[in-house]
């Protein structure tokens, strides 16, 4: 399966398809017995770590929103989970049964205790969406989610409203809103997948906030060419330039194969500078398109960006509702993650919302970027050449003319890091020159990322780098 990815420039979304038939559900006494004895199940497969008796509750075409996560890779995670002994304890709890089309939604809660890479016992608490249809008489699960917020979605008037994100939106009847769960919805800071009653077609929007300035026409075009390259088939049938919001915008139909996986997307970006909104609306399979391009095209349009507070500016909110750490002058600090930061005279610095992007610092006379990036997520068991190859080996999928020019090990502050060298090109962004120091420490993951972007010359701006890396140190 393909992995998602949204780099700081170029998004490249992939999903699978699949179909579902149903049998019409009413959502009664009987069904809400039936369904809180099958989130029993669900829980007691899980606690005796039966995958047979797990698997059985999930359809034949079982497809996670968005992600198209199928049945036998969802085996796998278990299998993984089960091996790894990753979740001592779980307890699930049905807080809502509702309709959906053929289909009853289960909003539950799940709470969990697992094991962090420091072998500390850790409390997680997950709002989930089940999606259950009956089969030959009995209750599978065709699809999963992520929830939203108990207040973010209006059902008498439609609107879903995002807080942190501060934008807002109009769902059709028969939309469901749910959240991403896998990669992609922990890169951006705040998003709403909006499930269609086909249970496989879907809207996605989410938004970055972009280091430099990047146009909505010119991110299509990176996105573009990035799925041209990895792609089996692919055809562009529409594209030009709208106005959602009153920003500017761009749109481009496609239809593609990835790994037998056959859709028909169409994608928005709008520049709401600093931020990058972009839809991803997907028909599944691409026969469904026509029929969905009203309820796409009504979504897109409906957007709007909250009016910020008199003195505040629409970046300022999202940086205080997301953002992480402090700055001080030009030195950022973040005492959860234990870590801090400087620029070095002529450069701005300020706070991020994107996960792990920490902050990021912008060369005032020209293109060129640094940022810090740090995570406690998906770093156990694994060493530090491990994660430095599995991060270039995702950014040579997506970029041109790669070339390392050096990699060497380093100390900070004690702890082992690595410092590599190397440039490549974006497709409508130029040629970068990259120099990158990847830490681990007390199972963190942590990253200064410092990049040259022609024409501005890397060996001008490199003592500035070594100064950025330089003031990168632990509080304690």
């Amino acid at each position: 399966m393909k992995k998602l990815t949204l780099t700081a420039l170029v998004t490249c979304i992939i999903c699978s398809c699949g179909s579902t038939v149903g049998q019409s559900i009413q959502v009664g006494p009987d069904v809400e017995n039936k369904v809180r004895g099958f989130v029993r199940d669900l829980q007691r497969f899980h606690e005796t770590e039966d995958l047979d008796g797990m698997m059985g509750l999930f359809a034949p075409d079982y497809s996670q929103a968005f992600t198209g996560l199928s049945k036998d890779q969802m085996k796998e995670v278990f299998e993984k989970a089960f091996a790894n002994g990753e979740i001592s304890s779980m307890t699930t709890t049905v807080v809502g049964i509702e309709p959906f089309d053929d289909s009853v939604l289960v909003r539950v809660l799940t709470e969990m205790d697992t094991l962090s890479c420091a072998e500390k016992k850790e409390h997680v608490e997950k709002n989930d969406v089940l999606l259950l249809q009956k089969r030959d008489g009995n209750l599978q699960i065709v699809s999963t989610a992520g929830d939203v917020a108990r207040d973010a979605f209006d059902p008498a008037t439609r609107v879903y409203r995002s807080e942190k994100g501060k934008y807002s939106l109009r769902v059709p009847p028969g939309w469901a809103p749910l959240k991403e769960t896998s990669q992609l919805g922990g890169i951006v800071p705040d998003h709403v997948v909006l499930l269609a009653p086909d249970l496989k077609s879907c809207v996605f929007l989410g938004f970055v906030q972009l280091p430099i300035r990047v146009e909505a026409k010119q991110a299509l075009e990176g996105d573009m060419a990035v799925e041209k390259r990895i792609a089996s088939e692919h055809t562009v049938s529409e594209q030009g330039p709208l106005t959602v919001g009153g920003m500017d915008g761009y749109q481009l139909v496609s239809e593609f194969k990835i790994e037998q996986q056959h859709r028909k997307r169409l994608r928005v970006y709008i520049h709401g500078d600093p931020f990058l909104y972009f839809f991803v609306c997907d028909a599944i399979p691409p026969e469904r398109f026509e029929a969905l391009r009203p309820d796409f095209d009504s979504i897109v349009q409906s957007f709007s960006r909250s009016e910020p507070e008199e003195g505040l500016t629409v970046e300022e909110e999202v940086a205080g509702e997301l953002a992480q750490g402090s700055i001080t002058g030009k030195t950022y600090t973040n005492q959860v993650l234990n870590c801090f930061i400087a620029a070095p005279d002529g450069w701005e610095i300020r706070t991020s919302p994107n996960p792990a992007h920490l902050v990021e610092m912008q060369y005032s006379q020209g293109k060129s970027i640094a940022r810090l990036i740090a995570t406690e997520d998906g770093i156990c068991n694994a060493s530090l050449e491990n994660l430095v190859d599995k991060r270039l080996d995702a950014v040579k999928r997506i970029v041109q003319d790669f070339h390392e020019a050096s990699r060497r090990k380093v100390t900070v502050q004690g702890s082992p890091g690595i410092e590599a060298l190397q440039t490549y090109s974006l497709e409508g962004l130029g040629t970068f020159h990259v120099k990158e120091v990847t830490v681990i420490r007390d199972g963190k993951y942590y990253l200064v990322l410092c990049q040259a972007i022609e024409p501005d010359s890397f060996a001008d701006l490199e003592p500035d780098f070594d100064r950025i890396i330089q003031s990168f140190g632990f509080i304690q």
